[in-house]
């Protein structure tokens, strides 16, 4: 879990090179994950990243979730598997079904099962 409590605002990404989630606030990497749960949650694309990404097919961050870093477990309710493909969309969209998803009240972030948000 992690360990980095008491920010009001992080941003939280994959970080591919190490297989785990990155938390970072104020612009800086303040920890890593491999569990962790935000609350008020908003996802962000920036879209010129998204463009560099595609024009030089190298990886950067351009795209995270957003929200209150909180202590303890997810809460109980319907779980939507989230996921971002910068070659096939802008944003974040629904494993199940593709469609674009904005935001959640919670998202669950594991290494086995990725964003997890809870409606």
């Amino acid at each position: 879990m992690c360990h980095v409590w008491g920010m009001t605002h992080v941003q939280v990404y994959k970080n591919l090179n190490r297989g785990d989630w990155s938390i970072r606030a104020k612009g800086k990497v303040i920890g890593h994950a491999s569990e962790c749960v935000l609350a008020n949650v908003t996802f962000h694309v920036s879209e010129n990243g998204r463009q560099r990404v595609i024009r030089n097919r190298c990886r950067e961050v351009h795209a995270w979730a957003i929200g209150e870093l909180i202590d303890g477990t997810a809460p109980i309710g319907e779980r939507i598997a989230v996921t971002y493909r910068p070659f096939e969309g802008g944003s974040f969209v629904r494993r199940d079904n593709g469609a674009p998803i904005a935001g959640a009240a919670f998202v669950h972030f594991t290494e086995s099962d990725g964003a997890i948000a809870i409606a």
